[in-house]
């Protein structure tokens, strides 16, 4: 609960973003809390390895219009 109290602020819906604050992002967080050390880079890293693709280059306009107009 400690974790959940303290991290109440920086783990609210709209700090949330699907490539750059998600809930990889958070489990990294909590397990760093919780056991001293996070999860592995290659979850962490998976949406910049993503956003390397050619897809996700495509994709990556439309996911940051969509968050900016979730958050009006």
């Amino acid at each position: 609960m400690e974790f959940l109290r303290e991290a109440r602020d920086e783990w609210c819906a709209d700090k949330y973003h699907p490539f750059e604050h998600n809930c990889n992002h958070f489990t990294n967080a909590a397990a760093d809390f919780l056991l001293g050390s996070g999860i592995p880079d290659e979850i962490i890293n998976q949406p910049k390895k993503f956003l390397g693709t050619p897809l996700g280059q495509m994709i990556a306009p439309m996911m940051s219009g969509m968050m900016d107009n979730l958050k009006v």
